[in-house]
């Protein structure tokens, strides 16, 4: 049981990033709601990682973080819509 919930959470809130990365981009050519396609992005951008080199040891780290508006609409619609969606379960 704990492991389709956890199944459930992670579906809902995959689809609500990938759906709301496609609603940003699609609508970024329409000038009414171009706002939706907003992007912030920070991090360490992977084509140029930083690099422990130990001699013996390389380790390359990069992480990269991009979100726009509507992912974020999204997001808090899925965290609404959780809790209802779980008690079904």
């Amino acid at each position: 049981m704990k492991f389709k919930k956890t199944l459930v959470t992670l579906l809902l809130f995959v689809s609500a990033i990938l759906l709301g990365d496609f609603i940003g981009r699609m609508t970024g050519g329409i000038s009414a709601l171009s706002w939706l396609g907003y992007t912030i992005s920070f991090g360490i951008p992977v084509s140029q990682p930083f690099v422990l080199d130990l001699s013996v040891l390389k380790l390359a780290l990069g992480f990269y973080l991009s979100i726009n508006v509507a992912q974020i609409i999204l997001l808090v619609f899925a965290i609404f819509l959780y809790k209802p969606l779980l008690k079904k379960l």
